[in-house]
C-alpha cells in the first residue's frame, strides 16, 4: 500500500492596489486558502498572506505670479501638470497641480511738464525715468515707469520808463506799477 500525503503550502506576498492569485483578484490585505488536489490526488492547500499597500493620488492648488517651482521643474504657464513617484512602499504616487499663473503688468508713460508733475503722491522737478511698483488685480506686481521731462518756466524782469503810456504785449498802460504777462 501506498500512503500519498496531503501538501500545505503558505506564500507571503506584498503588492501594490492588487494581486492576482489562481484566477481571483485582491484587493484588500488578508490570508486566502486554495483548495485543489495534488497529481497524486490527494488534498493541497494553499494560503496566501498578503499584504495590499494601496497606491496614493494627490491633487494641488497653486495661484502663483509669473512662475511656480515644483519637483525641481519651473512653469511659467497656467494648466495641470502631474508627478510620478513612489510611496514609502514602493507603489505609485500621482501628485497633481493645478497650476494658475498670473502675470506681474508693466506700464511705461511719457510726460512733458513745466516746472513739476505729481505722480503717485510724489512732486518731481526734474526730468528722469522713474520706477514704481504697485499691485495689480490679480495680485502680483505692477511696474510703472514715468519717463518725466520737465520744462522750466521763463521769468524775465523788465524795467521801463515811459512818457503818458506805454504799450507791452498789446496792452497800454498809463499808470506806474509791476506787471505780469
Amino acid at each position: 500500500m501506498t500512503i500519498n500525503n496531503s501538501e500545505h503550502a503558505e506564500y507571503y506576498e506584498t503588492a501594490c492596489d492588487s494581486y492576482d492569485w489562481h484566477g481571483q483578484t485582491y484587493t484588500s490585505s488578508g490570508d486566502y486558502t486554495y483548495h485543489t488536489t495534488t497529481d497524486k490526488g490527494c488534498e493541497r492547500i494553499e494560503v496566501l498572506h498578503l499584504t495590499i499597500n494601496n497606491s496614493e493620488h494627490a491633487e494641488y492648488y497653486e495661484t502663483a505670479c509669473d512662475s511656480y517651482d515644483w519637483h525641481g521643474q519651473t512653469y511659467t504657464s497656467s494648466g495641470d501638470y502631474t508627478y510620478h513617484t513612489t510611496t514609502d512602499k514602493d507603489c505609485e504616487r500621482i501628485e497633481v497641480l493645478h497650476l494658475t499663473i498670473n502675470n506681474t503688468t508693466t506700464y511705461d508713460t511719457t510726460v512733458i511738464a513745466c516746472d513739476s508733475f505729481d505722480w503717485l503722491g510724489n512732486s518731481f522737478t526734474e526730468s528722469g525715468v522713474y520706477v514704481d511698483t504697485l499691485i495689480n488685480s490679480s495680485n502680483c506686481d505692477s511696474i510703472v515707469t514715468l519717463n518725466l521731462t520737465v520744462h522750466y518756466s521763463d521769468t524775465a524782469y523788465f524795467a521801463e520808463t515811459a512818457c503818458d503810456s506805454y504799450d507791452w504785449h498789446g496792452q497800454t498802460y498809463t499808470s506806474s506799477g509791476d506787471y505780469t504777462y
